[in-house]
């Protein structure tokens, strides 16, 4: 007997059904997308559970007569491609007749459709890929499909669908991908009875961006509309300093249909530099219009990735599309060029103050700090904050023309710092400043054995990367960025309390929908870590207050490294998950490899670092420091 057998029509339509339905977003972007290709200029969405448990999409496009509605859920039944020529000029959004036959193989479905000539709609139900019942309804012009319980004859697939957040998230970024290539079609979206998305489709692409991704957003865009080698180019391109941390803002359409593109990618890249800064990454909205013979569609199920028959035109196009837009827009290289910070303290930037014979008493000295605009404040342990106003016009000291005496930065020591370093500095001494403190270092992890060293001496800094320090004979090679972090995560850590530093103006941050949604579901536990973060309203978030430790980080890089870990984590935030985010804080708040650090600053660090074994290796796993006794510099001198 032989082994090989045909598979019956159910299994078949489920191993089908797995190429187009991977996810709830599967489901919604086929079915917005068949409402696009039937005309509708208005298209809501509604989703509860993140999809699996109810999806319903209703258009007011041309619907279905019940001849049609009996047949649509049949596997490769569709009304937009009649012949093998009809491959060569696709232009629908749709066309390989799969997607309503796979969506019912693995779900509960209803249809309610109606043409315009038709006096009566069609109710239509089914079930895992069959037809239970057919009936006349009344309904409005178009069509409302409604799917229920996805999955659930289907459990191997239903265990890997997400959280009902990661899946909102996902379909989020679905609806406005769909919105933005779609401007003239107004899109809602529901998530659980509320609205998260709407679109005015009044054909105005600058409108759906603001309905998309906010006002901020929209005020850093240039318009965009070239054509060559007969490929236009139009839409919205940002200008570099608006450039965002990764590419979820690059949005490419080939003849209105969502591509992903490495080839559009690297033009769009490429029309920036070197107007960009490493690690940015432009943001755009770009409609490409060519002959629909010049693009094949049918290379995958989901439609997403396409190829051409001229990407070197298709290349220069984009390029020179974006370049003469941001030409015209005044952009200019040399100000957008990545420049090297100047050297500075990281820990607290540094600044030198000389204390004059006339400015003995303290009366004088805190007449110089008013006059500066700068302000001390106490945290609950008694050290010294710094609480940062307007700078001042640089002053020479009364009598001392050649000396320079501008505070741009107050000297402040930390509860870590011996006694003798918190005196007041006297006439004539020089001194050095700190804005921000270290947590003083707690008694050593009795499980290692070897004694902290004593009497450390800082004999320099490396490469501006590593501190070298020395303890008898032997030589300690600090890494500045690896123990600051460990230092940090362990003051986060254990602080107890969440201890919050409110900025002094509310930043915003514009999110994709998708990232948006991680990060208001994962809101919790990052006001636990001292996040405020409120929605304000689109994709829109306005951070009030972020963790003491990392108040000079950059915010938005900040959040969408933390957005990054939920995403890893499907949005499960779980105690392993936190401490990961905590991680990433302190990884973004700790110095940074290339920047010079005060010998005050060296001297705390090391302090700190070889004083306790909990700071031996970063939160990482890295290793803090290295040892290189006087014994081993023989060794490697044949000295011995």
């Amino acid at each position: 007997m032989g082994r090989i057998k045909v598979l019956d029509k159910h299994l078949a339509s489920l191993i089908a059904a797995g190429e187009v339905v991977g996810r709830s977003g599967s489901v919604i972007k086929e079915l917005v997308e068949n409402s696009i290709d039937a005309g509708a200029d208005k298209i809501t969405v509604e989703i509860k559970a993140g999809g699996s448990a109810f999806m319903r999409v209703s258009d007011n496009g041309c619907g279905m007569s019940e001849e049609d509605a009996n047949v649509c859920l049949l596997r490769h039944a569709t009304s937009k491609l009649a012949d093998e020529t009809g491959l060569e000029a696709i232009t629908s959004l749709g066309f390989r007749g799969e997607a309503l036959s796979s969506i019912c193989a693995v779900s509960r479905m209803e249809i309610m459709t109606k043409t315009e000539e038709d006096e009566t709609g069609v109710h239509l139900c089914a079930e895992g890929g069959e037809v239970t019942s057919v009936s006349k309804a009344g309904c409005p012009t178009g069509t409302t499909v409604i799917v229920r319980d996805l999955f659930y004859n289907t459990p191997a697939r239903l265990k890997f669908l997400k959280r009902d957040s990661a899946e909102a998230a996902h379909i989020s970024d679905i609806m406005a991908r769909i919105a933005l290539g779609s401007p003239d079609i107004a899109f809602r979206l529901i998530r659980d009875g509320n609205t998260v998305l709407q679109t005015y489709g009044d054909g105005e692409l600058k409108n759906a961006v603001y309905a998309v991704w906010g006002k901020k957003m929209l005020d850093g865009m240039t318009a965009v509309d070239y054509e060559r080698s007969g490929i236009r180019v139009r839409g919205l391109a940002c200008a570099p300093y608006a450039a965002k941390n990764n590419r979820s803002f690059q949005n490419f359409y080939i003849n209105g249909r969502f591509v992903r593109s490495k080839l559009l990618s690297a033009a769009l890249a490429e029309a920036y530099s070197p107007n960009l800064f490493t690690g940015k990454f432009p943001a755009a909205v770009l409609h490409i219009e060519l002959a629909p013979s010049a693009v094949d569609v049918n290379v995958d199920p989901e439609k997403l990735t396409v190829k051409f028959s001229n990407e070197r035109d298709l290349f220069d196009a984009v390029y020179f599309a974006v370049k003469s837009a941001l030409s015209e827009s005044g952009v200019k290289h040399a100000h957008f060029a990545p420049k090297r910070p100047e050297p500075r303290d990281e820990l607290t930037p540094v600044q030198t103050v000389f204390v004059s014979p006339r400015q003995e008493d303290e009366k004088a000295t805190q007449a110089v700090l008013r006059q500066e605009n700068r302000s001390f404040a106490r945290d609950a342990s008694g050290g010294a904050l710094f609480v940062p106003d307007m700078a001042a016009p640089e002053e020479k000291a009364p009598g001392d023309e050649a000396v320079d005496t501008a505070v741009n930065r107050v000297y402040i020591f930390s509860p870590g710092v011996p006694a003798e370093a918190d005196k007041e500095p006297q006439a004539g001494e020089t001194v050095t400043a700190r804005e921000d403190y270290l947590p003083e270092a707690a008694a050593p992890v009795t499980e290692e054995t070897e004694e902290p060293p004593r009497d450390i001496f800082i004999v320099g800094e490396l490469y501006s990367t590593y501190i070298i320090a020395q303890s008898g004979d032997i030589t300690y090679i600090i890494d500045k960025h690896a123990a600051h972090e460990r230092i940090i995560f362990e003051s986060i850590r254990n602080r107890g309390e969440a201890s919050s530093q409110l900025l002094l103006a509310p930043e915003s941050i514009t999110l994709s929908a998708g990232d948006f949604e991680l990060l208001m579901s994962g809101r919790d536990a990052l006001s636990d870590m001292g996040f405020d973060i409120e929605d304000f309203g689109g994709s829109t978030a306005l951070v009030r207050a972020v963790p003491l430790d990392a108040a000079d980080a950059d915010i938005e890089s900040l959040l969408y490294e933390l957005i990054a870990d939920m995403e890893r984590a499907q949005g499960r935030m779980t105690p392993s998950v936190v401490e990961e985010m905590l991680k990433t804080v302190a990884c973004k708040a700790a110095i940074k490899a290339g920047y010079v650090t005060s010998k005050r600053e060296m001297e705390e660090l090391s302090r700190l670092v070889l004083s306790d074994a909990r700071y031996r290796y970063c939160p990482h796993g890295r290793p803090t420091y290295l040892k290189l006794t006087n014994d081993d510099l023989k060794k490697q001198f044949s000295r011995t």
